[in-house]
């Protein structure tokens, strides 16, 4: 197989994961990357959101490792991880 290196092409994100935990299992996340181009958040749970800073209903209470991977307007990516208690 040949290997390809594309250029760099901008800064890479840092994004970070902020939450609120409301009544019912259910959590809002936020982050600090306001000009991504693509949030890809993925909740531990079998679920997944596209949305910027959304809202998520738990099934169950527990433990859940949450993460969101960022992408900027220059194509540049990065992801990381938190984990929720809900109990």
């Amino acid at each position: 197989s040949k290997i390809i290196n594309y250029p760099v092409l901008g800064e890479v994100p840092s994004p970070e994961i902020n939450y609120e935990i409301l009544p019912n299992a259910v959590v809002r996340f936020s982050t600090n990357i306001d000009d991504g181009l693509l949030y890809y958040w993925y909740f531990g749970d079998g679920t997944v959101s596209t949305e910027k800073n959304p809202e998520h209903a738990f099934n169950t209470y527990g433990l859940y490792n949450v993460t969101l991977m960022v992408t900027s307007e220059q194509y540049m990516a990065a992801r990381t991880s938190a984990y929720i208690n809900l109990n």
